[in-house]
C-alpha cells in the first residue's frame, strides 16, 4: 500500500513525496510497488506540480506519458513548460509528447492567449 499525506497543504512538500513516488516507479523496489507508484502519481493535480511534471517529460522515459497527460492542461505555465520540454529534452519520444500536448492546447484551451502562447511555442518563438 501507498500512502500519501502531505497536511497542512505543503507545495514543497507534495513535490518531494511525488519526486520519492516518481523514483519508485523508474527503480522499483521487490514487490508491485510500481503499479500503485504509478496510480498515486495519476491522481496528483495539482497546478504547484507543473515544474515537476515537466522535469519528468524532459528527462524520464518510463514516465513520460503520464507527465504528458498532466501537462495538458490549459494553464499558461503548462504551455511554457511543454516547450521547454521540447528545447531541452534528448527523446524524441518526449518531444512527440510535448508536440501533440501543444497542439491539443492550441486546438482546444478555451482562452485565446493560451492558444497564442502554444501556437508560438510550436513555431519555436
Amino acid at each position: 500500500m501507498l500512502e500519501l499525506d502531505v497536511t497542512p497543504y505543503d507545495s514543497g512538500a507534495l513535490k518531494a513525496a511525488c519526486k520519492r513516488i516518481a523514483e519508485e516507479v523508474e527503480h522499483p523496489r521487490p514487490g508491485d510497488t510500481r503499479l500503485a507508484a504509478e496510480k498515486a502519481l495519476e491522481r496528483m493535480d495539482d497546478p504547484n506540480l507543473t515544474p515537476f511534471w515537466v522535469k519528468l517529460l524532459t528527462e524520464s522515459k518510463a514516465l513520460n506519458e503520464l507527465a504528458a497527460m498532466h501537462l495538458r492542461s490549459f494553464r499558461r505555465e503548462s504551455v511554457e513548460g511543454l516547450s521547454d520540454v521540447l528545447a531541452h529534452t534528448r527523446y524524441d519520444k518526449n518531444r512527440k509528447l510535448a508536440r501533440s500536448s501543444l497542439k491539443f492546447i492550441a486546438t482546444n484551451a478555451p482562452d485565446a492567449g493560451v492558444r497564442s502562447v502554444a501556437k508560438d511555442a510550436l513555431k519555436g518563438k
